[in-house]
């Protein structure tokens, strides 16, 4: 019922990974669903993807205008079960999770009435020169 606009920007060449590409999806398809479900009090739903080189990586970010979250609650977002939205709680643990075991890294930056900013940081492949990896 909301509108919604979306703003993507992916760099050119970016570094190949190596991860597991089922999981991984799913588990940014559970951010990027964190940023559309998220409450709004602005006149349209603002939502950006970018992905962009890193160091030794990519970055993904996934940014929204929503109500953001509170300071206190930052550190429970991890908590299996826990939610500041109504949902299961189980979205935000699973993409943690799935990132770390592809050797990246997930961290999260809110402001109250602003919104949320959710980066995943990406490792590049490491190859040896033998049959891939």
């Amino acid at each position: 019922d909301e509108r919604i606009k979306f703003e993507i920007n992916i760099e050119e060449n970016l570094p190949d990974i190596y991860i597991n590409k089922i999981r991984t999806a799913r588990a940014l398809i559970n951010i990027l669903e964190n940023a559309i479900l998220v409450p709004c009090s602005h006149p349209y739903k603002m939502i950006g993807v970018e992905v962009r080189r890193a160091p030794g990586g990519i970055e993904i970010s996934i940014s929204d205008n929503g109500i953001g979250i509170k300071p206190e609650n930052l550190p429970r977002i991890w908590e299996v079960g826990y939610s500041t939205n109504n949902t299961s709680g189980l979205g935000l643990p699973f993409a943690k999770r799935i990132i770390e075991d592809n050797k990246g890294s997930i961290e999260v930056e809110s402001k109250v009435g602003l919104g949320t900013i959710v980066k995943v940081f990406l490792p590049e492949a490491q190859y040896d020169g033998e049959l891939g990896r």
